[in-house]
């Protein structure tokens, strides 16, 4: 009862802050001037005032080729300060496990994060942009296929955002596996394992883009078919990754057991 009352709780508050979080946004955008609605590019438009067509392509190449270049030098040097920031950071959290400085499973944490940041980026992979209602939103899911009125054109297995589902059901078992094999070792161990867990597994588990994806899924289309498919993809999460992680722990606590008492 507890564990239930922990889920609809837990979800009903994740959900309530992230559209608070998006009102207040759009209330500051708006009374602020930079309120804007998405659209797609525009074509560069042809100059009226030009005599020449070639000369008026070669000039426009020219100013082309000067914008990438400085957005290319614009991305290494930001890419340089990421990268000598990121490696400066890593570096300190590994001399503090080396050192075995206090607390230990913050240092562990902050070594492996980089990890689970990496994988959950790969299986993003698994999902595709789609344009929220809003030009800050930023979406993983795939275009539903549908018209707006709600019914489906066809493309069912479209909508479904594999990458943040597997990113949250690979944390969930991978902490539950954390917390089996504590069961089982000693102080300095559990100090390593407790550190995995919260780097590793939370840098992969993301909660924002759970919700995030469950509210383009709600708003993408007027009708019925997304709204079911929402509460379809914020229950099989929650389905999911409590089903496999007491499977996994409750298989390592009996083998434990087992191997204590025989």
């Amino acid at each position: 009862a507890r564990a239930i009352c922990g889920w609809l709780l837990g979800t009903q508050l994740a959900a309530s802050s992230y559209a608070m979080g998006n009102h207040a946004a759009l209330s500051i955008a708006k009374y602020s001037g930079h309120a804007r609605a998405w659209r797609p590019p525009a074509p560069p438009e042809a100059s009226s005032h030009c005599a020449d067509e070639k000369v008026c392509d070669i000039k426009h190449d020219d100013d082309n080729n000067n914008n990438n270049n400085n957005k290319k030098y614009s991305y290494l040097v930001d890419e340089l300060v990421v990268g000598v920031t990121f490696v400066a950071l890593w570096a300190i959290a590994a001399v503090g496990v080396a050192l075995n400085w206090h607390p230990a499973e913050l240092w562990v944490g902050c070594l492996s994060a980089p990890f689970g940041v990496y994988l959950r980026v790969y299986l993003a992979r698994w999902n595709a942009p789609l344009s929220g209602a809003y030009v800050w939103q930023s979406s993983t899911l795939l275009e539903a296929g549908e018209g707006d009125d709600g019914n489906d054109n066809g493309n069912d297995k479209k909508w479904f955002p594999w990458g943040t589902f597997a990113a949250n059901i690979i944390a969930s078992v991978f902490d539950a596996f954390m917390s089996g094999a504590m069961l089982q070792c000693t102080t300095n161990c559990e100090h390593v394992l407790t550190g995995l867990e919260l780097g590793l597994g939370g840098s992969l588990s993301t909660v924002s883009t759970w919700m995030a994806d469950f509210h383009l899924l709600m708003n993408q289309r007027h009708g019925t078919v997304t709204r079911t498919r929402a509460y379809w993809y914020l229950i099989s999460t929650l389905f999911v990754a409590a089903s496999l992680s007491i499977a996994v722990y409750a298989g390592m606590r009996y083998g434990w057991v087992e191997r204590t008492t025989s």
